[in-house]
C-alpha cells in the first residue's frame, strides 16, 4: 500500500509539471490514470493537498477544451499502471536536472 501511495504522489507530480509547462493532455492522463490508482488504493487525495492540486487541474483543463480533458482524463483511468508509470517517466526525462540546465541568456 505504501508503494502504491507514492506512485500516486509520482504520477499526480508529474501531471502537474505537466500542466505548468503546457503539456495539458500529459496531465490530464497523468491525473486520471492517479485518480484510478486512488480509487483501487481506497486512499483519498488528502485536504492539505486538495489547494495545490486543484490549482494544476485547473491549469490543465483551462488548456483544452471541455471535451477533450474529459476525453484525456478518463483515458488516463483506463491506462494500465505501466503505461501510467512510463510516461511520467518519460515526461521527466526531458526536465532539465540542476547539473544540466541550459546556460542564461546574455
Amino acid at each position: 500500500m505504501l508503494r502504491a501511495n507514492g506512485i500516486v504522489h509520482a504520477l499526480e507530480g508529474v501531471a502537474g509539471l505537466a500542466a505548468a509547462q503546457g503539456d495539458a493532455r500529459r496531465a490530464a492522463r497523468l491525473y486520471g490514470a492517479a485518480e484510478a490508482l486512488r480509487e483501487v488504493i481506497r486512499t483519498p487525495l488528502a485536504p492539505f493537498d486538495r489547494t495545490e492540486y486543484d490549482r494544476y487541474v485547473a491549469v490543465a483543463r483551462a488548456q483544452l477544451d471541455e471535451a477533450a480533458f474529459a476525453a484525456v482524463w478518463a483515458e488516463g483511468r483506463t491506462m494500465p499502471l505501466e503505461q501510467a508509470i512510463a510516461e511520467a517517466l518519460h515526461a521527466t526525462s526531458a526536465v532539465p536536472t540542476p547539473g544540466h540546465l541550459p546556460p542564461p541568456t546574455p
